[in-house]
């Protein structure tokens, strides 16, 4: 579970700011070999495709060029 904690206005509207509630965002894994052969899987590690480690880079780049504050818990 990642929770994070937005200081930027990119997704987090200003009536939940002024209440001094946070933002939650849920990041998914890229694309995976298994997704472009529209297999389903639910706990195993599969390999990112090229296109899926370039939107994880596009999703760090972003999580960073936003100011969004992140912290994984355990399970």
């Amino acid at each position: 579970l990642m929770v994070a904690e937005e200081k930027s206005t990119y997704g987090c509207e200003k009536k939940w700011r002024k209440k001094n509630m946070g933002c939650v965002y849920f990041v998914r894994h890229g694309q995976t070999v298994w997704n472009v052969e529209n297999k389903i899987c639910g706990a195993t590690d599969i390999a990112l495709t090229d296109m899926g480690h370039q939107q994880a880079m596009e999703t760090g780049k972003r999580i960073l060029e936003e100011g969004i504050q992140a912290r994984v818990e355990p399970d």
